[in-house]
C-alpha cells in the first residue's frame, strides 16, 4: 500500500523536518530505517473520549512555522 510517505525517486521522504529543499539536506529512508513508525490514528483511537477531545482541540489550534 502506497501511503505517500516517499517521493517518486523511491528514497526521499515526503515530510521533511525542515524547510530546506536542497537535495543534500533532504531526509531519505536510510536516515530513518531504524526508527519505529506508528500510526497517529491508532494512538488517537487508544485515547479515552475526554483525552481524544483534548487532543482534537489542541490539533485544531494549528501550528506555527518558525524560521531557522
Amino acid at each position: 500500500v502506497d501511503l505517500g510517505f516517499v517521493r517518486n525517486d523511491g528514497k526521499t521522504l515526503m515530510p521533511q523536518p525542515h524547510l530546506h529543499m536542497d537535495d543534500s539536506k533532504m531526509w531519505k529512508l536510510e536516515h530513518v530505517k531504524d526508527l519505529p513508525v506508528n500510526s497517529p490514528l491508532e494512538g488517537f483511537r487508544a485515547l479515552s473520549a475526554k483525552e481524544r477531545e483534548a487532543a482534537a482541540a489542541k490539533y485544531r489550534e494549528g501550528y506555527k512555522i518558525r524560521p531557522i
